[in-house]
């Protein structure tokens, strides 16, 4: 037992003659509270403990104890059956034993007043000081014997004084218990000295320390909140003037600086004169209900904002909702469902009947057993099938439900969700009709499609793949290192370079590689891929194609081994054109200039007969000669390197025109050229084509006193055409074919001098620009000329 000053008894026995003579107070609690309590105990006092319910009992039976202290949570044994045993001896009522409780144990408390406590307080609020002071009172009152009374008549004032004394104090109790449970206190105020007098409660609801109420009315204002002070002024005021009560919650500021809401009620107390003397009422703590309706008024703001989002998020996703009574079958639709149907068209509200009308025949069975055995058993009601829409098509519907069931599991309503699924159906069969023609487009051109998931290194081939690598006899699934082994060791770092810069960069895998085929045979893949990302953007798995371009591959070399052949003739042709033009050119000097020199020197021993052979040589060598010059320039069309550049074919003519006039000023010709014609082709190819046009056409005009010329372009079929046209000799379209031709002509030299090199050379410079070239004429009355180019330069420029 622990000892409490020198005054501190602890009472192990009944020794009788242990016990104290003064006052003695027994303190029935926890080791810590004794410790706490019995510091401020006077000195006259002597405080008793016991270890349990039966040293409590019997310490009270030798009747020296004056006052008990109980707590109710006490260790020793249980309070309410020390109460219940003390009131049973009959003794005096109230029992002289102060219950002590913990905030939260109100109701324990008042079952201790029933049971003849005295009085209660809260450990919390119960200062040693504040308990030693009020036992003093009680214990003196009790303690002291009681005066002789002179006669019976006092006796029985006094008792009946005792007695009202008691019920008053229980009342009193009553009521601050009461004030506590319910979080009640009152309050009076007067006006005159604008003295405040405040229950226990009161101090609570505020935070205050019991005890020191304000000092008047301004000091109350300081615990309003200053958006309430002025009402709360005005409302006080108001019941003053008008001698009338009130009632208002305000908005409060407790002690410790938390927001609190009260309920205040307030009544006006008038005298005999009719004057206002005070003002008494109530003041309620409304926080955990001011609370409570805040969380009500957040809910229902949350509710219906749900409610908003979900009535947005159905719209916006085109879903209806539904609901069917099982009692009656009426079906509630909302509208999207009305418009979906088609039930609008009626003159009345859509029925299980209408809805039924509405689904496919063949899937109305279906639908229906799911239905009915969501009701039966609750499996899970989400199904798919066909409708007939409100426009009369056939769509798809998707539709979910759940059972709305009683406290006792009866089936009330049906609640469900429909959406029109028509699309998405439709585009699930175009991915699968896509799908097939993929695979029939992959296995039609030998493709071989793969997928390379980058965590695991699961390597997924198809069958078209797995024959193209010569590995359709190997039974486990192929692996990464199983593809290195197959490519060959000079083009695997290539390879496996691309990939990674594909996985890093995002660059385009596009390569061809060699492969040992199954069996030992070299082939040639290309292979084209590309990198899937996750959300975050990284690479999670690459796919791609390959396909056998071996043949390709053949054909390319056989090509390039064609091309240096061609390469090697044309610069043998080039050599043997320079060294015929060489060869021939010497002798025909030789002829033309012993020819000059016969005429000269001897030509008067010459008839008129003999000079005119000799100009005939001398004619034809020099035809020779234009023949050699037009052949070499010929070559030189079909040989040189082609380079693309922006060219006016307006001005090309039109200088031509300008050449020809200054040579002929004599000419009446009237030329027509459209301006700004402009291509995109090699320059001096063109300047050739475009020369000896012209020239041909100012030729074949040559035997018309006047001549009319034009150049434009036109337009068919989404295709330029561009035109050179005359009002010449024309000539026989039957001879067109030969048109062209090296050496052709469709006139005698003596009508018309030439080569037949000219258009020859057009045509071959036109072609290597990848266009077309043809003639329309009709004999003497002009011939026009036509070619065409292409828009786009070619990406590949062979020389031949």
């Amino acid at each position: 037992m622990a000892q409490f000053q020198s005054q501190t008894k602890a009472v192990d026995s009944l020794d009788t003659a242990a016990l104290p003579i003064g006052p003695a107070v027994l303190l029935l609690s926890d080791r810590s509270e004794q410790a706490r309590l019995g510091r401020a105990a006077p000195p006259t006092y002597q405080l008793l403990t016991a270890d349990d319910l039966s040293q409590a009992l019997a310490l009270w039976r030798t009747g020296t104890v004056t006052w008990v202290l109980l707590d109710l949570s006490w260790p020793g044994g249980s309070g309410l059956d020390f109460l219940t045993t003390l009131g049973a001896g009959g003794g005096q009522r109230p029992l002289p034993v102060t219950v002590l409780v913990d905030p939260g144990q109100e109701r324990t408390a008042l079952e201790a007043m029933k049971r003849g406590a005295a009085d209660y307080q809260f450990k919390p609020e119960l200062t040693p000081e504040r308990l030693w002071a009020s036992l003093s009172l009680e214990s003196s009152r009790l303690a002291q014997p009681l005066p002789p009374l002179p006669n019976a008549l006092e006796q029985a004032r006094q008792h009946c004084q005792n007695l009202a004394e008691a019920k008053l104090k229980k009342s009193e109790t009553h009521l601050r218990l009461a004030q506590r449970i319910g979080n009640l206190g009152s309050w009076e105020f007067e006006l005159a000295t604008e003295q405040v007098t405040w229950s226990d409660q009161v101090y609570r609801i505020f935070g205050l320390p019991l005890g020191k109420p304000p000092d008047n009315f301004e000091a109350i204002q300081n615990y309003i909140h200053p958006d309430d002070r002025d009402r709360h002024r005005q409302i006080v005021e108001a019941a003053v003037a008008h001698h009338q009560p009130y009632d208002a919650e305000f908005c409060i500021v407790c002690a410790d600086g938390s927001l609190g809401y009260i309920q205040a009620k307030g009544e006006p107390m008038v005298n005999a004169a009719g004057q206002i003397t005070h003002l008494i009422g109530t003041v309620l703590d409304i926080g955990d209900r001011k609370r409570r309706e805040a969380q009500r008024q957040q809910a229902e703001a949350q509710l219906q904002s749900l409610s908003f989002r979900l009535r947005l998020a159905l719209e916006s996703a085109n879903i209806g909702t539904w609901e069917r009574s099982v009692s009656t079958g009426e079906v509630i639709w909302d509208q999207c469902l009305v418009d979906l149907y088609g039930f609008g068209k009626l003159d009345r509200s859509a029925t299980y009947a209408d809805w039924q009308a509405k689904v496919y025949a063949d899937d109305l069975d279906r639908v229906e057993a799911s239905h009915q055995a969501l009701l039966d058993h609750d499996i899970p009601y989400d199904i798919e099938f066909r409708i007939w829409r409100g426009d009369g098509s056939l769509g798809w519907i998707r539709s979910s439900a759940v059972v709305r069931r009683d406290a006792q599991g009866q089936a009330l309503s049906v609640i469900g969700i429909n959406y029109d699924i028509t699309e998405r159906k439709r585009a699930a069969v175009e991915l699968q009709h896509l799908s097939e023609r993929l695979s029939l487009a992959l296995k039609s051109g030998g493709f071989g499609s793969w997928e390379f998931d980058l965590s695991s290194g699961a390597i997924s081939w198809d069958q078209q793949l797995i024959r193209l690598y010569g590995l359709a006899h190997l039974q486990q699934p192929i692996t990464y290192s199983e593809w290195q082994s197959r490519v060959h060791q000079d083009d695997l770092p290539v390879v496996e370079a691309a990939i990674r810069a594909a996985i890093d960069t995002n660059a385009p895998y596009d390569t061809a590689f060699r492969i040992w085929r199954g069996g030992g045979e070299l082939r040639w893949i290309k292979s084209n891929g590309l990198v899937r990302h996750d959300a975050q953007g990284r690479p999670t798995s690459m796919i791609g194609i390959n396909y056998d371009i071996t043949e390709r591959k053949r054909a390319e070399q056989q090509i390039l081994r064609t091309t240096a052949q061609l390469e090697a003739s044309n610069r043998e042709l080039e050599a043997f054109a320079y060294s015929v033009s060489h060869d021939l050119r010497a002798p025909l000097r030789a002829i033309d200039g012993f020819s000059r020199a016969l005429i000269e020197d001897y030509g008067d021993q010459f008839g008129d007969e003999g000079r005119d052979y000799f100009n005939r040589i001398r004619h034809n060598v020099s035809r020779m000669g234009q023949l050699i010059d037009d052949l070499l320039r010929l070559s030189q069309v079909s040989r040189s390197t082609m380079a693309y550049a922006p060219v006016d074919l307006s001005t090309l003519v039109q200088e031509q025109i300008d050449d020809l006039t200054a040579a002929d000023p004599d000419r009446v010709v009237t030329v027509a050229i459209t301006p700004g014609i402009t291509v995109s082709a090699d320059p001096t190819l063109m300047r050739v084509a475009i020369a000896n046009l012209v020239q041909n056409a100012w030729k074949f005009t040559a035997h018309h006193p006047t001549a009319a010329l034009e150049f434009g372009v036109a337009m068919k079929q989404g295709e330029p055409i561009y035109y050179l046209r005359d009002d010449g000799a024309g000539f026989d379209m039957t001879y067109a074919n030969k048109l062209f031709g090296a050496f052709q002509r469709l006139h005698s030299t003596d009508e018309f001098p030439g080569t037949g090199i000219g258009l020859a050379t057009v045509q071959r410079a036109i072609h290597r620009h990848g266009g077309r070239v043809w003639a329309e004429a009709v004999v003497e009355q002009g011939a026009t000329f036509y070619f065409t180019l292409p828009s786009a330069q070619p990406a590949l420029e062979v020389q031949l």
